[in-house]
């Protein structure tokens, strides 16, 4: 995908004749893929309120050249899985069927019928259709964080649980293979970090195919019997083709540098073993390459300066507990130049079950710009460190972060930074973090930047949509179970608490997090007499995905810091 004049544009091929997607909002988060030949290509994503759209685009027999996109009508509260291929418009959709309930269901675009497979009481999602067509692999939603358990199911409506047997870990979703006899898949089932096995559809059985000291995950390659393995080493990508049949040793493909790489789906391997990623580093904005076997990396897009790149440097601080919180110093080495300590922000991302990747961060940028140090912290409950270290904050575990927020504050001094000017940023359930740090550590942290954040649990339990709250449980606590402890904890009852200077932002259309909870958290500062600012981007929902107001926040969010890390004089 990309973004031309205010345009959502589609690019195959050699990326230099893009076709126009009419009726996308510029900025939505988009996915494409050919539908089974090279000639009808797949678009699908989600509007600002989450609500799913379709599109298939076709090549001209005569001409060649793209027809313009036609939509797929889906049917309302759907989101689309997967797609039928080879020129059939079935899609396999889920919907949400209140309740906490999802029902996976084929829909058939040609006669509007949609038909349930399979009716879950849990959360329902990803889904690959077998080659033949006549099964569908989907995931289900485990009973603790990260969990799910592989299902598999019939078109005529029969589905069985595959794997694991106690549905406690962490597993993607499968891809067929070629013949469509097996499944290939990463799963941590028995061990801290993923591997990649594969499962036989019918028995159950499976075995490991290849296994690391890191988390693996795999592709099925178009037309291949080998797999491409992808491993997570740190934040950065590692890429290698494995031979399943033999297992030996990985063929590894370079990469442009310490970044990350993203593959589609289905990739396909062109002359030479030649395949197409998208590559990102620090400093480098996304660019398509391509990469093969024995050879240097090859740029397809004329911006790729991998010249402008450079390597955060991770170090480890020990919580009071003894638990070790990987930090990343984002520009290592960097000093103001009057050589004092620098202002810092200690950056949290959202998830809780995500990571900081050495990717491109704007808005990190623009605070290096202004000689603002900055640390991405992965405290626990974050991925990429072992399923041990992301379980840590289940539940009103998630309050001990609290300890890894202090450690982190505690060895700015010695990485250079000036901890009496230390702001905490973070967006999602980093901004939740933000807000429960204001409220109960007022004396560490200069001020607070929430983008997008929960400020009171219980409330948003009661607020997010009924198929995600069983999900959001395993992150915030059960407002059954714990309920007194999330309401003593809770940001939005601690709000009095809050001395230093609070900027949130949020987009009104936010579907995830109602923006309720930041006007609510406003109100209840101000009114306390307290230094807050809300500012809401009206045509925003939680992922702001409009490169355009991501420019607008991320300036905002610069500016906010640098005034409130600013040194006083007398």
């Amino acid at each position: 995908m990309n973004e031309r004049a205010g345009k959502v544009m589609l690019a195959t091929g050699d990326l230099q004749t893009p076709v126009p997607l009419p009726g996308i909002g510029h900025g939505s988060p988009l996915t494409a893929r050919f539908d089974g030949s090279a000639d009808r290509v797949m678009v699908q994503g989600e509007d600002a309120r989450e609500a799913a759209f379709m599109y298939t685009v076709q090549r001209g027999s005569t001409t060649g050249r793209w027809n313009p996109p036609r939509p797929l009508r889906l049917p309302p509260g759907c989101g689309p899985l997967d797609f039928g291929g080879q020129g059939e418009d079935g899609v396999v959709v889920r919907h949400h069927a209140g309740a906490g309930g999802t029902d996976l269901c084929w829909y058939d675009a040609g006669t509007g019928v949609c038909r349930v497979l399979h009716r879950d009481p849990g959360w329902v999602y990803g889904a690959a259709l077998s080659p033949d067509r006549r099964s569908v692999v989907f995931l289900v939603g485990g009973p603790v964080s990260l969990s799910a358990t592989v299902w598999v199911c019939d078109i005529d409506g029969s589905a069985r649980p595959l794997h694991p047997p106690n549905g406690h870990a962490a597993v993607s979703l499968p891809a067929w293979t070629a013949d469509g006899r097996g499944l290939v898949f990463s799963s941590a089932y028995g061990r801290d970090h993923a591997a990649v096995l594969h499962l036989d559809p019918v028995n159950g059985t499976h075995h490991v195919l290849y296994a690391d000291q890191h988390d693996i995950g795999v592709r099925v390659l178009t037309g291949d019997d080998r797999l491409l393995i992808l491993e997570n080493r740190d934040g950065a990508s590692s890429l290698a083709l494995l031979d399943p049949l033999t297992s030996a040793h990985p063929i590894p493909l370079a990469l442009p540098g310490h970044g990350l790489a993203t593959v589609v789906r289905r990739p396909e391997l062109g002359p030479g073993d030649e395949l197409r990623v998208t590559f990102t580093a620090p400093g480098l904005p996304s660019a398509v390459w391509a990469i093969a076997p024995e050879r240097e990396p090859r740029s397809l897009t004329p911006e790729a300066g991998i010249d402008r790149t450079w390597r955060p440097e991770r170090f480890h601080v020990a919580a009071a507990d003894s638990v070790r919180v990987p930090v990343l110093d984002w520009f290592p080495g960097e000093e103001r130049g009057d050589g004092r300590p620098a202002p810092a922000v200690v950056a949290l991302h959202g998830g809780p079950e995500q990571q900081w990747l050495l990717q491109d961060e704007q808005m990190f940028e623009l605070f290096h710009q202004r000689g603002i140090a900055v640390f991405a912290a992965d405290l626990r409950g974050s991925i990429g460190f072992g399923m041990h270290y992301s379980s840590l904050d289940d539940g009103v575990k998630n309050f001990d972060v609290l300890l890894d927020l202090e450690a982190v504050h505690s060895t700015l001094e010695q990485r250079g930074a000036d901890p009496r000017r230390a702001v905490l940023v973070g967006a999602s359930f980093g901004a939740y973090q933000v807000l429960l740090a204001l409220a109960h550590q007022p004396q560490l942290w200069a001020a607070g930047v929430a983008v997008s954040g929960v400020s009171d649990p219980l409330s948003y339990l009661d607020q997010t949509r009924p198929h995600r709250r069983a999900q959001r449980e395993l992150a915030y606590g059960s407002a059954e179970r714990d309920g007194a402890r999330m309401a003593e904890m809770s940001p939005l009852n601690a709000a009095a608490k809050i001395t230093s200077p609070l900027l949130l932002v949020h987009g009104a259309l936010d579907v995830r997090v109602p923006v309720t909870q930041s006007r609510e958290m406003a109100r209840v500062i101000g009114e306390a007499g307290g230094d807050v600012t809300l500012r809401e981007f009206p045509d925003e929902g939680h992922r702001f995905a409009s490169s355009a107001n991501r420019a607008v926040r991320n300036q905002l969010v610069a500016d906010f810091v640098t005034t409130h890390t600013r040194e006083t004089t007398t």
